[in-house]
């Protein structure tokens, strides 16, 4: 369910409201969306993603089962912005490990380093865990962005983002 005004961005989802306004926008956008990592630490065996709480999760690459980049829909306080959700075998109902622009990777830890664009960064972190990852299922929206210079697939609306958040869990 959404609600707008004139003014600040305003959307209900959830039983959460966000205020959207510039660079806090990313910050309160982040906050209402599930499975946000507040850290992701990419490690030769693996990944370590890092909750807002603390809490961590331990992912082997082998162990990676889907990489999935999409952009939310262009409304504020959306401003279709991008996000890669790593969902495993070992995540037991946790749902995926989602990368938005408020988590903070050691993209350096990437063959060929880090490079000063999010969108690139984020390119090539999905190609080194489609690398990584064998049997990692990789949908065609997310193949053209890694083969680049696509941007990944953009949900039109919140109630598609909800559906599609609703079957990672």
């Amino acid at each position: 369910m959404t609600e707008q005004n004139t003014g600040p961005s305003r959307i209900a989802m959830s039983g959460r409201r966000v205020e959207g306004r510039g660079a806090s926008g990313a910050d309160a956008t982040s906050k209402s969306l599930r499975f946000v990592l507040h850290k992701l630490e990419i490690g030769e065996q693996g990944l370590r993603g890092t909750l807002p709480d603390g809490s961590t999760r331990e992912v082997p690459f082998a162990q990676i089962t889907r990489v999935t980049a999409r952009q939310l829909p262009p409304d504020p306080p959306w401003e279709a912005a991008l996000f890669l959700d790593i969902a495993s075998s070992v995540d037991g109902g946790a749902g995926p490990m989602r990368v938005f622009g408020t988590t903070t990777v050691n993209y350096a830890a990437i063959p060929g380093g880090s490079t000063s664009s999010r969108l690139d960064n984020t390119r090539r972190l999905a190609g080194f865990l489609k690398d990584r990852s064998d049997d990692a299922a990789i949908d065609e929206g997310t193949l053209e962005f890694i083969k680049g210079p696509k941007v990944p697939p953009r949900f039109a609306n919140m109630t598609q983002f909800i559906e599609y958040d609703a079957t990672s869990a």
